[in-house]
């Protein structure tokens, strides 16, 4: 179908093919045409693309497996590729950076889940854009500027959370949206379908924002040939960047030390998983928030904004290593009742510096101390060692039963948790962890071409069809970064 509408059908959208073969009755028959005049040359590019994987001796092959295959979602994740369409401004708050990519490359939209139907869910395409970092950049970095435009917008509507019950406002000004919106309406025309918490208040969506902006910018902008276009996207990234930081800071730091709290609430991606006070999940996105941000106005000359972050991430550092450093790794949060309990996740944040090769706030003996303590707790303690790292266990090894998301294993948080033990010289580990989740989806359990978002030591898993799972690209990533530094050593 090269022309598409959703629900509402107040638009339609031109599929990015059209651009070559129309939109007309021989549409088709121009594509298929174009298909066996330039199949044989597309197999080729697909095997030159393919081919330093599966000539590496050196990778084993249920990663060779797990890399390329995961990837499916891509296409069969209710994936959209359109061709821009300036009426879309008519709705839409979009840029002049922004539409200047549009017009080049298209904008990109893919489900989170085949059973949660909400287009480019932010949060947990933190964890999968890794896939189109590697792969489609430039798919990447439209699908990054399309959620700056979208900070400003507000919806004041009222939805009713299915929590609680509780009215609240769609989309809140000065917010990164949970998603651009439900296929059943009408999306990026009308955001933020998710209806179970009010995403607004929470921590971790404007957070990882910043750091996908500095990322890409650094990974695709910045590479590319046109850098004075490269400037204006960085200047852009710059000032929403700003905006959401103070705007954290401002609501989010109670008591003043420069380090953001949760709410009590399950206010992050793990979203029937509370946090109280300072938590490590998004204290540590808040340090790699504040540290981008001030890489980013370092680039941009914004000397006062410089000085002024880095004295908030100064205090925050203090903060965080107070209230939460235990000599081991860092605890879940400040609540009393989770003392000794270990979160595979907590330090996402850092992993997403440690992706950039950037400093990473912390030392060196703590982000060590701390993987090792996930690797030797949360994977070798669950499941025999099979299943990858469990989100949350305690040191005697039983799980956390306090939330249905404290027991699971999240398959984007393994590979994710991988990439960065890898990317800090423990290949082993990281390994054998992604080999867990793969081997226990692939063949224990016979999920293929179907990854589920989470798993349960036994019986159950949640989400399947789920689009986390291609954070395997990461591992990619940290497996590209330490051979680099390998051959900087043999120079």
């Amino acid at each position: 179908m090269p022309v598409v509408h959703f629900g509402n059908r107040t638009r339609q959208y031109k599929r990015f093919y059209t651009r070559y073969v129309g939109e007309e009755d021989d549409g088709v028959e121009k594509l298929i045409e174009r298909s066996v005049v330039d199949g044989r040359s597309w197999r080729e590019e697909v095997e030159k693309w393919q081919q330093p994987v599966i000539n590496d001796n050196s990778l084993s092959e249920w990663y060779k497996s797990a890399l390329f295959n995961e990837l499916y979602y891509i296409v069969d994740g209710g994936s959209m590729w359109f061709d821009y369409d300036p009426s879309w401004k008519d709705v839409e708050p979009i840029d002049p950076v922004t539409e200047k990519q549009l017009r080049k490359y298209g904008r990109f939209g893919y489900m989170e889940s085949w059973e949660y139907l909400m287009v480019n869910t932010y949060d947990v395409h933190f964890y999968s854009s890794w896939a189109l970092v590697k792969n489609w950049p430039q798919l990447e970095l439209s699908f990054q500027l399309d959620f700056c435009d979208q900070l400003y917008r507000a919806d004041p509507r009222t939805a009713t959370s299915l929590k609680d019950g509780t009215g609240m406002e769609i989309k809140t000004y000065s917010r990164i949206p949970h998603d651009v919106g439900n296929p059943h309406a009408e999306p990026w025309a009308e955001t933020n379908a998710y209806l179970l918490h009010d995403t607004a208040v929470w921590r971790d969506l404007n957070l990882k924002f910043v750091l996908s902006c500095w990322r890409d910018y650094k990974l695709i902008a910045e590479k590319g040939e046109d850098q004075e276009n490269a400037a204006n996207i960085l200047r852009y990234f710059c000032k929403q960047s700003e905006a959401v930081v103070r705007n954290a800071l401002s609501e989010w730091d109670q008591d003043g030390d420069g380090m953001i709290e949760n709410s009590g609430l399950a206010d992050q991606t793990y979203d029937v998983w509370t946090m109280t006070g300072t938590s490590a999940y998004c204290g540590s996105l808040w340090l790699a928030a504040l540290s981008t941000l001030i890489c980013m106005a370092k680039e941009v000359g914004e000397t006062e904004s410089l000085q002024y972050f880095q004295d908030v991430l100064d205090r925050a550092k203090e903060a965080f290593e107070k209230k939460l450093w235990n000599g081991k790794y860092f605890k879940f949060d400040e609540a009393p009742s989770n003392n000794g309990m270990i979160m595979a996740d907590q330090l996402c944040g850092i992993w997403a510096l440690t992706m950039l090769q950037q400093d990473e706030i912390l030392s060196q003996e703590q982000i060590s101390s701390t993987l090792q303590f996930i690797y030797n707790h949360n994977v070798k303690l669950f499941d025999g060692g099979r299943l990858g790292p469990v989100n949350g266990i305690f040191e005697d090894g039983s799980v956390d039963i306090s939330s249905l998301q404290s027991e699971e294993v999240w398959t984007g948080t393994a590979y994710s948790l991988a990439s960065f033990m890898i990317a800090k010289g423990k290949q082993d580990e990281g390994m054998n962890t992604a080999r867990g989740m793969f081997e226990s989806v692939w063949h224990r359990m016979g999920l293929q071409y179907q990854t589920p978002e989470a798993i349960f030591e036994e019986k159950y898993y949640r989400a399947i069809g789920y689009m986390r799972p291609l954070a395997v690209w990461a591992i990619q990533h940290a497996l590209e970064m330490r051979n680099a530094e390998k051959d900087k050593v043999r120079d």
